[in-house]
């Protein structure tokens, strides 16, 4: 029996997507401390309060992102979090990561949201092929549940349920499994484009060829990301990516008045400071939101 490090043992839980920049940042805190260390064998769940804080230091003079510095540490502490429940540390060892003053998260000025005009207009149907009612349901989807590019692309057509409007996302981002619940009007594009796919198992959004839904071939991530921004110059005039979606899903939600912690949840975040970052409300959010004072003064 092979016996994995903690490193090792947190990396092969996550998903492949997230993986790759996980390591990524681990690496580069190695080669800090130790230019030629291999990081799977490097015992990184056994750093000290003065090797961390070393660390911070070398990644703020590089001029790295708060991002990447936060990403970098939260790393560290899973690992040494996975090195604890693998009984090689005690719970004191994550003490020294709350005592770790790391810099201050801005809010994201990248990407942008559809309003609703823009919206409605991207998923009226041009013409009546299975590729058009596909592609809908598609972007119909990923803006009206908040889908990213891998969770869509891994939905089979069991994780939907139709009638009770909610697809279940299998070992989302972070490996985690959630319940996603759908809008009526997503439900309608989604029925449309299944009655054509038709009911055999196999995935949801899938390949076409000649009209034929190719059931057991799924959309890759690359697929999904040209059919939204072809779409979205096609119908808008603008660029628009998948994950422009995303930000349109959550800053409608806080634009109707859910509350942000029920946001994070629904767009399956394990931080509101990450949910924050999405916001794209503009200064009218602000006007709209003094204009609720409205007391008899």
């Amino acid at each position: 029996m092979t016996t994995l490090t903690p490193t090792e043992c947190y990396l092969s839980n996550l998903v492949p997507s997230g993986r790759r920049s996980v390591k990524s940042v681990l690496n580069a805190a190695v080669k800090i401390l130790s230019a030629d260390a291999a990081l799977e064998t490097y015992q990184i769940h056994a750093l000290g309060y003065e090797q961390l804080s070393f660390i911070r230091q070398v990644l703020v003079e590089q001029d790295k992102s708060a991002r990447t510095i936060h990403l970098t540490f939260q790393a560290i502490r899973a690992v040494t979090k996975t090195a604890l429940l693998m009984g090689q540390v005690d719970q004191h060892a994550l003490d020294k990561f709350s005592a770790l003053k790391l810099p201050h998260i801005e809010p994201s000025v990248k990407g942008k949201a559809l309003s609703m005009s823009e919206l409605k207009h991207c998923l009226t149907k041009q013409n009546c092929s299975a590729h058009e009612v596909r592609n809908i349901a598609l972007i119909a989807t990923m803006s009206g549940a908040g889908l990213r590019r891998s969770e869509i692309h891994k939905l089979r057509l069991s994780d939907l349920s139709l009638q009770d409007a909610q697809l279940v996302i299998q070992k989302g981002k972070g490996n985690r499994t959630r319940t996603q619940y759908l809008p009526l009007w997503v439900v309608s594009h989604l029925s449309e484009w299944v009655s054509l796919r038709g009911n055999k198992s196999g995935f949801l959004f899938c390949k076409q060829i000649n009209s034929q839904s190719l059931i057991q071939k799924p959309l890759s991530v690359a697929s999904i990301y040209d059919i939204v921004t072809t779409r979205a110059v096609q119908t808008l005039g603008k660029n628009i990516t998948p994950h422009d979606l995303r930000r349109t899903y959550i800053t409608s939600l806080l634009d109707n008045g859910v509350d942000i912690s029920t946001v994070s949840k629904l767009a399956g975040h394990k931080s509101i400071t990450t949910t924050q970052i999405y916001d794209k409300r503009g200064v009218e959010s602000l006007k709209k939101a003094v204009n609720t004072l409205s007391h008899d003064v």
